[in-house]
């Protein structure tokens, strides 16, 4: 009974050993054939997108080819030459107009008397025919003031026109109405040598003092 029990159990350890080792071959075969299958599909897809995509070089090469048969279909513009004749009388016009331009802004600027203008500083300035001798002379002193002891300085502003001659005049400092009154007959009895501006006579405003002395 006993060498009976001691050979069963050699003989069930080396079937099961057998089974373990036809498991792990199998196991072993399938692994082997699913890393083949995954390798070959990328290969697969590779060459399927070299076939469908087209070459970088054909599609940069196809706007080059448009472009240069394009620039094929347009006539070329031929260059004109301006001949040096030609230019000379162009310059001459330009000179013509820009010196046209200087004598309109000259003219512009340029004092005229039909204008009628009134300038306050002139390179000429209007002087008394006389000089201070007719302006004391021309002072008439109102008797009225004299008694009132009126005395003192009456400031006349007036206009010297082209012809030498005082217009409106008008008391800008007075001292009394007898007084202001007098000042500005003295002022209307002067005469000047007129204003003139780049050569021409023109209007320009004075201001003259008159002064009221008692003695």
């Amino acid at each position: 009974m006993m060498k009976t029990k001691t050979t069963a159990r050699p003989q069930g350890l080396f079937w099961l050993h057998l089974i373990m080792i036809a498991l792990m071959a199998g196991i072993a075969a399938l692994y082997s054939i699913d890393l083949r299958a995954g390798e070959a599909r990328p290969t697969r897809a590779r060459a399927a997108s070299e076939r469908i995509a087209p070459a970088p070089a054909a599609e940069a090469a196809a706007p080059a080819a448009a472009s240069t048969a394009s620039a094929a279909a347009q006539p070329e513009t031929p260059a004109v030459k301006v001949p040096l004749a030609a230019k000379a009388p162009v310059k001459k016009a330009i000179a013509a107009t820009k010196a046209v331009q200087s004598a309109v802004k000259k003219a512009a600027w340029a004092p005229s008397a039909a204008e009628n203008q009134t300038f306050v500083i002139v390179e000429e300035m209007p002087e008394v025919i006389g000089g201070p001798e007719a302006v004391a002379n021309a002072i008439r002193y109102p008797d009225a003031a004299r008694k009132k002891g009126l005395h003192g300085r009456v400031v006349v502003e007036f206009v010297v026109d082209e012809r030498g001659n005082v217009t409106e005049p008008r008391v800008v400092q007075g001292i009394g109405p007898e007084l202001d009154q007098a000042a500005v007959s003295a002022v209307r009895s002067l005469y000047f040598d007129p204003g003139r501006q780049r050569g021409e006579e023109v209007r320009v405003k004075m201001a003259l003092p008159i002064m009221f002395k008692l003695k």
